[in-house]
């Protein structure tokens, strides 16, 4: 009961405070305003954006208060807001991000966790230590089967010895699909001579689909000794499961002790083996065996004509592949001929067949993919009459202009005088489809975003400047489709529109610039990157408006480094005043770091 006196005691005492703190002109409750008897005495100083506006918001901050709510009503930064992950005060130690990036390959969602990975992989011994201890903690649990997947990604990715060894212990596992993942990335590139054995003797024992990986990471591992290996495999009939995937390594040998030994078996193997082992004859001299592998390039069945027609390209007989290509009845045979013969097509004998494809009508080439895969075996190879061709098309209408674009557009960055061309011939035909409505000039806005100038992002930002407020292209606000297009305009495109941002006003253009800059990562921490460095000052710039400052930081954390974008974006995020922006750059610092 005494706590009852104390109580009403420390009301009063509380009450007291109330009444001599609070400011003679300003009586508590609603009627304040009236009481004080004028609104330059009693008005609230406003937030700095009242996400209401309206009527009553100031005249100094209407304009600010319209910004906010056309920003939180774009759907680009609304779903920054509400994301259900966890929020609140965000207090971790962002001085070093590895403990970060390693949690993330236990519980990180998606976008994060696949950042991570690629980070982690790169991350040097100091990383692959962390992810060892994570794989190992792991191995055995049935129930950490997802965070055993996520270390090993790590491993496969990463190019360091401490990687390999991961990988090579994973191949020890007991699920099946675990191995073969290991396998596999041997395969690519992890495999040592110094694994071929350990390799070979998990190899009989294996189940069928890891089998197929570490025969690939046995030959990587050591050529030579995979190839006779596989030689001897097909000459005693052995590991017949495997023989096919055994033929193209088969095919590269030249080591003469090899090609003698094939020259004593090739004519009793199996039919679907005596091509690659006469291959092998032929290269130790035996004349029989080449007119053999000659012979069956004449056979009815295509199929046999495509399979001699390989083991005479590995005979280097290109001029009866350049015959195949001419005259051969099947599509698949010739354009595996071509295919072969782009590897010589610098040769003044070769260069005319492909010229000759290259101009074939669909019906002759079988297809116009053919021809098309001549046009790009030329044009890659600088021949002016092909380059001709291909420009010309992009005067055309229908399939022809998109058979240019599909041609040109992969080689304007490496093709200055190329995109040159590309630029002026649509530059032509944007100036004679100016009337038409946008949606009709799609391809050749797509087209032009794909060029990579300056020029080609100042032309879609004018399109988009100059459409209607209410205009739409799929969907979309056409400034905001147009920037989406202009962010494939290479470095110097995307530099033009950074250098856009600093005199844009308009909050949701200012969006669609934010992304176009930003659309391209970049690799190294080191190295200026453009969009990285253009978005941190735009977050750390202390005039940026909250929601635009969420909508640069959620493109940041994409852009990564963490080590780099976490503490500065930690700092950043501390002088947000407006409550939903803070509490969504909250929300964004836990969900990826």
């Amino acid at each position: 009961m005494r706590a009852v006196p104390l109580l009403l005691a420390c009301l009063a005492v509380g009450g007291v405070l109330t009444w001599t703190l609070w400011p003679a002109d300003a009586a508590p409750g609603p009627a304040r305003g009236a009481a004080a008897g004028g609104a330059a005495a009693t008005a609230p100083t406003p937030a700095p954006y009242d996400a209401a506006g309206g009527d009553n918001a100031p005249p100094a901050q209407s304009a600010e208060s319209a910004q906010r709510a056309a920003l939180r009503a774009d759907p680009r930064v609304s779903a920054l807001i509400y994301t259900g992950a966890k929020t609140g005060w965000y207090d971790r130690d962002t001085s070093d991000t590895l403990p970060i990036l390693i949690e993330k390959l236990e519980q990180g969602m998606v976008a994060p966790l696949q950042r991570a990975k690629e980070e982690l992989a790169r991350g040097g011994d100091a990383a692959m230590v962390e992810v060892e201890r994570l794989l190992r903690k792991s191995f055995g649990d049935r129930m950490s089967a997802g965070v055993l997947q996520n270390a090993l990604d790590v491993a496969c990715m990463a190019e360091n010895l401490h990687a390999h060894d991961l990988v090579l212990l994973c191949l020890d596992h007991p699920r099946a699909a675990v191995r073969a993942i290991a396998a596999d990335a041997l395969a690519r590139h992890h495999a040592r001579p110094e694994d071929y054995d350990r390799l070979l003797l998990q190899y009989d024992g294996e189940t069928p689909e890891v089998k197929q990986h570490l025969l690939r990471a046995l030959a990587t591992a050591d050529l030579a000794r995979a190839q006779a290996q596989y030689l001897q495999w097909i000459c005693e009939r052995q590991r017949g499961e495997s023989w096919q995937e055994m033929v193209p390594v088969l095919l590269a040998a030249t080591e003469p002790a090899l090609c003698e030994r094939a020259k004593t078996c090739w004519r009793e193997a199996l039919a679907a083996l005596q091509l690659p082992l006469a291959v092998l004859a032929a290269r130790a001299g035996d004349a029989e065996a080449e007119a053999f592998v000659l012979a069956q390039s004449h056979s009815e069945l295509a199929d046999q004509r495509g399979r001699a027609l390989a083991a005479l390209l590995a005979l280097g007989r290109y001029d009866r592949a350049g015959e195949m290509l001419l005259g051969d009845p099947d599509t698949g045979v010739r354009r595996l001929a071509l295919g072969g013969l782009a590897t010589r097509a610098q040769d003044p004998a070769f260069r005319p067949l492909l010229v000759q494809v290259s101009r074939e009508p669909a019906s002759a080439s079988g297809g116009v993919d053919l021809a098309e895969a001549a046009l790009v075996i030329l044009l890659h190879l600088g021949e002016p009459s092909a380059a001709d061709v291909v420009l010309a098309d992009l005067d055309s209408d229908g399939p022809a202009f998109e058979r240019a674009l599909r041609l040109l557009l992969p080689l304007l960055e490496e093709r200055a005088d190329l995109a040159e061309r590309t630029w002026e011939s649509l530059q032509r035909r944007a100036q004679a489809e100016q009337e038409l409505p946008l949606d009709e000039r799609i391809t050749l806005f797509q087209s032009i975003g794909l060029v990579p100038r300056a020029e080609a992002a100042r032309y879609l930002r004018e399109v988009g400047l100059a459409a209607a407020p209410d205009a739409e292209i799929k969907g979309k606000r056409v400034h905001e489709w147009m920037m989406i297009q202009a962010s494939n305009s290479g470095a110097a495109g995307r530099a033009w529109l950074a250098g856009e941002l600093a005199h844009e006003r308009d909050p949701l253009r200012r969006l669609d610039l934010i992304w176009a800059v930003s659309a391209q990562r970049c690799d190294s921490a080191d190295a200026p990157c453009l969009g990285r460095d253009t978005l941190l000052a735009l977050v750390e710039a202390p005039d940026t408006a909250p929601l635009e400052m969420l909508f640069a930081a959620s493109r940041l954390v994409v852009l990564g480094p963490s080590q780099t974008i976490a503490p500065r974006l930690k700092r950043a995020v501390l002088r947000v005043k407006d409550p939903e922006a803070r509490m969504a750059l909250e929300t964004l610092l836990w969900t990826w770091y």
